[in-house]
């Protein structure tokens, strides 16, 4: 069983037998005094071999809902005010690790505010039964989505301490599809294509979502025949409004969202192509749900390839400055603590196909038109955070970006000088990266001249 010791306060840390508390703790008593909001929290834990060498540090982000409820992540002590131990009885998983993960989840179904404190606060002494099985967390996770009102199933994963969940969408209401264009032209996989033609074609062919409409705004440049082909693709299902002004993507999406008729839209750029057939359901899932303590989701986004095959977009990361998390790398990798192959919140995720809810867009006055090249996705989303809604990233969406083949260009100094004036604290306090990785990195390094393990002075 779980033990929980207590600690000044009114509080106790609640861990599994024989894993170590570390003097960092005393950071987390530290916080519950001063934070009357908070009623948990939780840091970071090292895990050590048998000669007492660090292997590894989880590096958690905050607390991330959707995160957190596929993968036991904390793994380490969680410190709690008394007046919640009573949860403690509600526990049903056989295992202490299994209560533990549990716990997290009861938390989050109570609506109890959780906080991350900078630190390591516990030490795993063996390499041994590491990490929760996953059968086990698949019946805690399944238990979890049912009394929170979930649609969706857990299954063991193939990858350690993971449970598979799949969402299904209540409902399947129409999605309009938003796709700026001029109509250009290109070579992917010694092929010229239609950038425009393809995306809407592979959407057509390959989607198994039974209700889709096409909304184009095309420059009043693109050729006649691209949008006659077009039409014939789509059969009725499309709108096509005219752009006619100087080129800005923000307004360009503006008019197409004025333009749709779906409560769903999706926001598409011309260089796509689908290729997850479920991805668009996969997105749908998100909306209508629940919405728990967490709150409701505003925006999901969608994992985007190179043509190579690699990764382009696993979601946003805001440190300094917008980047890409985990930009070109293997496409088949799960990555630190199966970000790579889970659904979690993030801070921002990329325009080039995204999905948002028309009352969302409306909420923020859609996407900012003082953004007409560069940043405009960063600034929409960090509008919706602000919002209170959740911004999701999903692996089991999958379209390849031809990013850049439509149009060469570099961001402007004076749009990033503006979302710096804007935005400029949430661009350097990104809640689901962690802030002892280095920053304007994108790839999980380690900062420079941090300390290997808690023993270590800076």
């Amino acid at each position: 069983m779980l033990e929980h010791r207590p600690l000044p306060g009114q509080c106790s840390a609640v861990v599994i037998p024989g894993e170590d508390l570390v003097a960092g703790v005393s950071d987390l008593i530290a916080a519950s005094a001063s934070n009357s909001a908070a009623q948990a929290w939780f840091g970071d834990c090292e895990l050590l071999d048998a000669q007492g060498v660090v292997v590894s540090r989880s590096y958690v982000p905050d607390w991330s809902p959707e995160y957190l409820r596929q993968t036991d992540a904390v793994n380490g002590p969680i410190v709690v005010r008394d007046d919640l131990l009573g949860v403690l009885d509600e526990l049903t998983a056989p295992s202490p690790r299994g209560q533990r993960f549990e716990l997290q989840l009861r938390l989050l179904e109570r609506g109890v505010r959780v906080q991350r404190v900078e630190g390591v606060f516990g030490r795993r002494r063996s390499v041994e039964e590491t990490t929760l099985a996953s059968p086990e967390l698949a019946h805690i996770v399944d238990g979890h989505l049912r009394r929170s009102g979930i649609d969706g199933v857990a299954s063991p994963s193939s990858l350690p301490g993971v449970a598979a969940v799949r969402r299904m969408p209540r409902s399947r209401p129409r999605v309009s599809v938003v796709i700026p264009t001029r109509g250009g032209t290109g070579r992917v996989w010694g092929r010229t294509r239609t950038f425009v033609v393809h995306a809407v074609q592979s959407l057509l062919t390959k989607s198994t979502y039974p209700d889709l409409e096409i909304v184009v705004v095309a420059d009043t440049s693109t050729p006649q025949w691209v949008l006659d082909a077009l039409v014939h693709l789509c059969d009725g299902r499309i709108v096509v409004v005219p752009y006619d002004a100087a080129f800005n993507f923000s307004d360009k999406i503006n008019r197409g969202v004025a333009a749709a008729s779906g409560d769903l839209l999706l926001l598409l750029n011309d260089d796509t192509e689908l290729e997850a057939v479920g991805s668009i359901e996969s997105m749908v899932a998100y909306f209508g749900d629940h919405a728990g303590a967490e709150g409701t989701v505003g925006v999901v986004g969608a994992r985007l390839l190179f043509d190579d095959g690699t990764l382009q977009h696993a979601g946003h990361i805001y440190s300094e400055q917008p980047l890409h998390a985990f930009r070109m790398w293997p496409a088949d990798v799960a990555g630190p603590g199966h970000r790579l192959a889970l659904a979690r919140e993030c801070s921002g995720v990329t325009a080039a196909a995204l999905m948002v809810d028309r009352d969302t867009f409306d909420s923020v006055g859609g996407f900012p038109v003082e953004f007409p090249l560069d940043y405009n996705d960063v600034g929409f989303c960090l509008a919706v955070r602000r919002t209170g809604r959740r911004i999701i990233w999903t692996p089991d969406a999958v379209w390849y970006h031809f990013e850049g083949r439509t149009r060469t260009r570099g961001p402007r100094p004076d749009e990033w000088a503006r979302m710096v004036a804007l935005w400029g604290h949430e661009l350097t306090h990104d809640p689901y990266h962690h802030p002892l990785l280095e920053a304007r990195r994108d790839d999980w390094s380690e900062r420079v001249g941090m300390p290997p393990n808690s023993n270590d002075e800076p």
